[in-house]
């Protein structure tokens, strides 16, 4: 039994939850809603699309790279990209002592 269609519908999904987030988190703030909720869902969200899109890339590493394939390869750029701006972000504020983290 295969595990790329899950896998492939997991990153997928996932992937459209964290863009999906970005227009709720701009949303909320303008109406003073809280923005909490969505900053958590779109923060988990990019780790299991991560790992999601990784697993798929190993698991079709020796196939024609196809458009869901391209995506996956995109999906873990960009999610490692974003995971490592946010850890630097973190440190940056610990460091420099303006929060309280």
């Amino acid at each position: 039994m295969s595990i790329l269609p899950t896998v492939r519908l997991i990153f997928i999904a996932s992937g459209c939850v964290v863009l999906l987030c970005i227009p709720a988190i701009l949303l909320s703030g303008q109406a003073t809603w809280p923005e909490r909720p969505f900053h958590a869902i779109q923060f988990f969200m990019t780790f299991v699309c991560f790992i999601s899109s990784a697993v798929f890339c190993y698991q079709t590493r020796r196939t024609p790279v196809t458009l869901v394939r391209g995506l996956a390869i995109a999906a873990v750029t960009l999610t490692l990209l974003w995971l490592v701006f946010i850890a630097f972000v973190y440190f940056a504020l610990v460091r420099s002592g303006l929060s309280e983290v």
